[in-house]
C-alpha cells in the first residue's frame, strides 16, 4: 500500500511544506527566508504555523501614507514586520498633546517585533515607498521587542547636552541603523520633517531649522530633495557628543 509522506514532523509542519505554501502565495525569497527562520527558531505548532500563514499579508505604502497596526484577534499579542522595501516610522497615540509620539523606526536591515499591550494600537508611517509584510502571532520571540530597543536609544539621544548635540546624536543613530557608506560620507535613504526631528530631540521646530542650516553651511549635510535623502559628512559622524 502506498503511503503519502506526511507534511508534519512531531506535530510541526516541515519547513519544505511551509516553503511551498509561501511560494504559492507569491511571497518573495526574502520574506520566505525570514518566515522560515522565525518558524524554526520559535517552534510554531501546526495550528500556529497555519494561522501565521493566513495573517502574513503584504501592504504597499507610498511615502507619507500610514497604516494602522491593530491585532486582528483577541489572542494575537505580537506582530512581526518584514520590510521588503522602504523605511517606516512607528508611532503611538496617548491622548491630549501626545497623539503622535515616535516609538521606533523600521527598515529592511532588521527584523521587527511588536508586542501589543491591552487596547494598544500603533500607526506605521512610510518614510519612503514601502512594501511590508505583516504576520500576527500569539507570542513574540523571547527578548525580542523592537519598541523597547528603540525607546532606549532615543532616550540616550535626548540626554545629550544641547540642541546641536542631540541633533547629531539622532543623525548618528539613524545612520548606524539605516545609513549607506558613500565616497564622501554616508547616505540616509529617507528624511524627516523639521517638526518630527523637534519631537525626537525635545526642542522647538525653529531651533531644528537653525541647527540644520548651520550644519548645511559647514558642508556636513546635503539635502537631496528630489529623492528624499540626506547626505552626511564623515566628519559629522565622528563628532563626539
Amino acid at each position: 500500500m502506498d503511503c503519502k509522506k506526511s507534511s508534519h514532523v512531531n506535530g510541526f509542519l516541515e519547513p519544505k511544506t511551509l516553503n511551498d505554501h509561501l511560494k504559492s502565495r507569491n511571497f518573495t525569497p526574502f520574506s520566505i527566508h525570514h518566515f522560515l527562520q522565525n518558524y524554526l527558531q520559535n517552534g510554531l505548532s501546526v495550528q500556529e504555523g497555519k494561522k501565521s500563514l493566513e495573517t502574513l499579508n503584504t501592504h504597499h505604502l507610498n511615502k507619507g501614507q500610514t497604516f494602522l497596526l491593530s491585532p486582528p484577534g483577541s489572542g494575537d499579542n505580537c506582530a512581526h514586520l518584514i520590510f521588503n522595501k522602504g523605511f517606516g516610522r512607528l508611532a503611538g497615540s496617548f491622548g491630549g498633546n501626545f497623539s503622535d509620539i515616535t516609538l521606533a523606526f523600521f527598515g529592511s536591515k532588521e527584523r521587527h517585533w511588536l508586542r501589543f499591550s491591552m487596547s494598544s494600537n500603533f500607526l506605521l508611517e512610510a518614510l519612503s515607498d514601502s512594501s511590508i509584510q505583516i504576520e500576527y502571532l500569539e507570542r513574540c520571540p523571547k527578548n525580542n521587542d523592537s519598541i523597547k530597543k528603540w525607546l532606549f536609544d532615543l532616550n540616550l539621544v535626548r540626554h545629550s547636552v544641547g540642541a546641536e548635540a542631540r541633533l547629531i546624536s539622532l543623525i548618528n543613530l539613524l545612520v548606524s541603523r539605516f545609513g549607506v557608506t558613500t565616497n564622501n560620507g554616508y547616505l540616509l535613504p529617507f528624511s524627516l520633517e523639521h517638526s518630527r526631528i523637534a519631537e525626537l530631540i525635545g526642542v522647538t521646530r525653529s531651533t531644528v531649522t537653525r541647527k540644520l542650516a548651520l550644519l548645511k553651511s559647514q558642508n556636513d549635510l546635503v539635502f537631496d530633495t528630489i529623492n528624499g535623502q540626506l547626505l552626511i559628512s564623515d566628519r559629522l559622524i565622528k563628532v563626539e557628543v
